[in-house]
């Protein structure tokens, strides 16, 4: 069985096609091909999930939470983030650290840390008009019609 490194890059981003070429080149010498999902959304079969080994977004926070989106409820392979510029919550390894923190990973020597998901709603006259899974957060923008807004949260 092949294995595989999903990776999600920030579109037009000089960096970020450089850590990619870098990573890609590294990958050919340990036989690990890699899946980049950055321009679209990839239908991922069951089988091709079960090669990858690691999702790997380059970039930021948002280009992880990009991936994060593409791969909603697709927990079969755990995601790191590579943070290209000077400020990180989520994407904690440096771009110089790449190759080595990904090294550790494929070769089980780092913690794992689960982060649960959120089903985001949105009703409009008991109809639900908008829904999605997050990760993070969910942001609500006013319109021209802004109006009073009600919430029910609940956690399971």
């Amino acid at each position: 069985m092949k294995q595989t490194i999903l990776i999600c890059v920030k579109e037009f981003d000089k960096a970020a096609g450089l850590a990619k070429k870098e990573l890609t080149q590294w990958a050919k010498t340990q036989n690990i091909s890699i899946l980049d999902v950055t321009s679209a959304i990839e239908i991922i079969s069951e089988k091709k999930q079960k090669e990858i080994l690691l999702g790997v977004a380059i970039g930021g926070d948002g280009t992880f939470l990009t991936l994060v989106r593409k791969l909603a409820r697709k927990d079969a392979f755990p995601l790191m983030g590579v943070n290209l510029g000077s400020l990180g919550f989520i994407t904690e390894v440096n771009r110089d650290e790449m190759i080595k923190v990904i090294t550790q990973a494929l070769k089980g020597k780092l913690t794992e840390e689960k982060r649960p998901l959120l089903d985001v709603e949105v009703f409009r006259k008991n109809k639900i008009v908008a829904s999605g899974c997050v990760f993070n957060d969910a942001a609500i923008t006013k319109s021209r019609n802004t109006t009073m807004l009600r919430f029910d949260v609940s956690v399971a």
